[in-house]
């Protein structure tokens, strides 16, 4: 997962046109990978919709997940005072209508937040879901309309850069 934020870092910015955000102490040692994507982005917007509309089916699995399927995964905003983060939470479990997970190394920097924090959020806050089954994405819609908008090598590097194949 951090290979992926690594990425998004350097790429969304430029996708989207907008920055990273930086916490006030941040020093050299402070730099966040978290990036804030503009929520009217039609894209991401588009790519929350259909995350949404199939979320039953990624809890189905992940609540009996078969063999080849792992890094069960849901982007959720998380909040800095006025600036909002979107953050894929680890080790995510699900009862009913809540999710459980963690935040990862992601939310370095980003204040009142941490790595490794636990958080709960509720089925109707979730923007995106994702899992790995044989080596391809599934699910991932955010991650799909950021690499549809890169071409040439952005977009060779963002598909290197991630630990799955997209498909």
């Amino acid at each position: 997962m951090r290979r992926v934020m690594a990425v998004l870092a350097g790429v969304l910015p430029a996708v989207f046109g907008c920055a990273q955000h930086r916490s006030s102490d941040d020093g050299p040692q402070g730099n966040d990978m978290a990036v804030a994507v503009p929520s009217d982005a039609e894209p991401i917007r588009a790519a929350a919709r259909q995350a949404r509309e199939s979320l039953d089916g990624f809890i189905e699995r992940l609540s009996a997940s078969a063999p080849g399927q792992s890094d069960f995964s849901i982007k959720v905003a998380v909040h800095d005072g006025e600036a909002t983060h979107y953050l894929w939470l680890q080790a995510v479990s699900y009862e009913d209508p809540h999710f459980r997970g963690s935040l990862g190394p992601d939310a370095a920097g980003i204040n009142g937040h941490a790595p490794g924090e636990r958080v709960e959020v509720d089925r109707s806050e979730v923007e995106d879901w994702m899992y790995v089954q044989g080596g391809k994405l599934v699910g991932g819609f955010s991650l799909r309309a950021i690499r549809d908008r890169l071409a040439g090598k952005a977009r060779e590097q963002f598909e290197r850069s991630m630990w799955f194949a997209f498909e």
